[in-house]
């Protein structure tokens, strides 16, 4: 290979490999230019970020941050557990641990919250991927046991091969090969059912290392050539690259150089097509050990430098990309402050606006409690008037009927008494008969 020419391909490689994504993109932001549902515009800026990632993260984050910013400020849950989960893998690819499960776990709560089960499984996987690249384990065990249960409940076959994936991966790591080799077992034949032949061969990948570190080239050898073999058949450049580049390596350990020639320059040829630049460097770094080992310095010496160049670029973009996201971060968070601080002022002038309610409402009670007692009270003193008046008028009636008995019993009297004057005799006749000797003398003086 002339190493000389090698770089003189990279733009065209580097702009190979984007502009298939980019294409993606270009038509996602076609629809997007056209799109007047806020919902439809939320998910489609947060799958554009999703598109983004791994290619310019900068860009990434600002339409992942764009359609949460509509998702909240139109209540939809699902967009928003949906476009926080994008967020966290995007932090995951940064890599920025904090940011990754600050919004993992955001997204995580309001899935919960809404019976969101297909983002609650998403985002529990996503947190175990975390904390296993935390080193981990506990968590991350806990949060895989979580999300298999939904995976199998609702039905989400491919998160449900991730998971038994990640499981696997994680007994391999604390060498419980039994239990790995269980659960990927279970998670290759849903990968294969579902025509994921790329998941079946990173669980190959993985297994196939685990061999080599413990020195079983010849199980370590079969899983990588496997794993090779899925790689080609889903025409997957990059995995083929990977696989390739773990072959030469097994073959350097075993100093079979030939064969491990053989896989670097595969590896390296596959990185290329990809525009996978680490995997590139990891090719050409395997190829000047080969070339130093078997004694073909000058080809040593060249894939050193184009090492050296490659990662030197890397470096340098992955610099820019870090002061564009610190730029892009240092925005954000300008804005979440703009953004909080208008929140604030609405929620003061919400709260003014509640107390001068609540004032107005409490002087409308009182005017409504005062007028009600007001209107009692004239009731009752009106009341209590025609209550006394009614007892007057009978008290009149009854004075009235009195007089009237008394008059009635006065005539009685001054009648009988009439009457009885009438039918007595004279009083002078009565006192001759009963004192007839005084009537005499009486008679005498006369």
């Amino acid at each position: 290979m002339n190493f000389r020419k090698l770089f003189s391909f990279s733009a065209l490689v580097i702009f190979t490999s984007v502009a298939a994504q980019q294409e993606d993109i270009d038509s996602l932001l076609k629809i997007l230019s056209s799109a007047h549902n806020d919902s439809l515009r939320s998910y489609l800026l947060v799958s554009i970020g999703d598109d983004y990632d791994g290619v310019d993260q900068s860009k990434a984050l600002d339409y992942a941050f764009r359609g949460m910013e509509i998702a909240d400020s139109i209540g939809n849950d699902y967009l928003r557990a949906f476009s926080r989960k994008t967020l966290g893998n995007i932090y995951t690819s940064i890599p920025d641990e904090a940011n990754a499960l600050k919004y993992s776990r955001e997204g995580l709560k309001i899935a919960k919250s809404n019976n969101d089960h297909f983002n609650e499984a998403a985002l529990l996987n996503n947190l175990g991927n975390i904390y296993s690249a935390d080193g981990d384990v506990r968590e991350a065990m806990q949060l895989f046991s979580e999300a298999l249960p939904i995976c199998v409940n609702y039905h989400y076959d491919h998160y449900r091969a991730n998971v038994l994936s990640n499981l696997s991966d994680m007994y391999l790591n604390l060498h419980m090969v039994d239990s790995s080799l269980y659960f990927m077992n279970i998670a290759d034949s849903l990968f294969i059912r579902l025509g994921d032949y790329s998941g079946v061969g990173n669980s190959l990948n993985n297994l196939a290392l685990f061999y080599m570190d413990s020195g079983k080239y010849y199980l370590s050898e079969k899983y990588l050539r496997q794993s090779l073999q899925y790689a080609i058949d889903d025409e997957d450049k990059e995995s083929m690259a990977l696989v390739n580049n773990n072959l030469g390596d097994l073959f350097s350990r075993q100093q079979q150089y030939d064969n491990a020639k053989k896989y670097y320059l595969e590896g390296l040829k596959n990185a290329q097509e990809a525009g996978i630049f680490d995997l590139w460097s990891d090719a050409l770094s395997g190829l000047a050990l080969i070339y130093s080992k078997t004694g073909d310095y000058k080809n040593a010496f060249r894939c050193k430098v184009s090492a050296d160049s490659l990662n030197d670029s890397i470096s340098t973009a992955s610099a820019k990309r870090g002061i564009a996201d610190l730029k892009s971060g240092f925005d954000r968070e300008q804005k979440e402050n703009e953004l909080k601080l208008d929140q604030q002022q609405l929620h003061i002038s919400k709260l003014e606006n509640e107390q001068t309610n609540a004032q107005k409402k409490i002087l409308r009670n009182v005017l409504i409690a005062s007028g009600i007692v007001a209107v009692l009270f004239i009731v009752i003193l009106f009341n209590r008037y025609k209550i006394k008046q009614k007892a007057n008028e009978q008290l009149t009636i009854k004075n009235e009927l009195i007089e009237m008995k008394q008059k009635e019993i006065i005539d009685s009297i001054n009648y009988a008494k009439r009457i009885q004057q009438s039918l007595l005799p004279a009083e002078k006749y009565i006192s001759k008969k009963l004192n007839p000797a005084q009537a005499k003398r009486s008679d005498g003086e006369k």
